[in-house]
């Protein structure tokens, strides 16, 4: 998309996450790459407590259903599943050490499910997060990460 005037583009275009966009303002045109544009939401404004006893399988639903980049701040969230469903996701915590999602029972199969909807799941991001599976007893159904009909995705620092 080098070189391509704003007013060229088709009336709705995927712009991948590092490429720089013109943003235009007060009559001033600036350039940022499309996640320093998109805001991104804390899981924490949709009712999340991170304290490692409270469900919070809801916060994250409500979170991802309205944003494309959630932040997972420093906590143990206890969930059933995460799911990403769709594509252009970043859920993204602020370390491994401190960003933590937590299987909240034994019956918890897949902590993070990501998955198509109509298509393939692609260009989503999970980065700077632990998964724990600890409270998952059953070993032969349980998934930290489950994918299916997905490519495209990146995955950084995730343990």
């Amino acid at each position: 998309m080098a070189n391509v005037k704003i007013s060229e583009l088709p009336a709705a275009v995927y712009v991948p996450r590092d490429s720089i966009v013109p943003i235009v303002a007060s009559g001033i045109t600036k350039r940022a790459t499309q996640s320093q544009v998109v805001p991104a939401a804390s899981v924490t404004n949709y009712g999340a407590k991170g304290d490692n006893s409270t469900d919070d399988t809801a916060a994250f639903v409500s979170a991802l259903s309205a944003n494309k980049h959630v932040i997972v701040p420093q906590g143990t969230f206890l969930v059933d599943t995460v799911a990403l469903v769709g594509n252009g996701f970043v859920l993204e915590g602020l370390s491994p050490r401190s960003s933590i999602i937590k299987a909240r029972t034994s019956s918890t199969t897949k902590l993070l499910d990501l998955h198509g909807l109509s298509d393939y799941a692609q260009n989503n991001v999970v980065k700077n997060l632990t998964l724990d599976m600890t409270n998952m007893t059953d070993a032969a159904t349980r998934s930290g990460l489950y994918m299916t009909f997905a490519y495209n995705n990146s995955f950084e620092q995730v343990f």
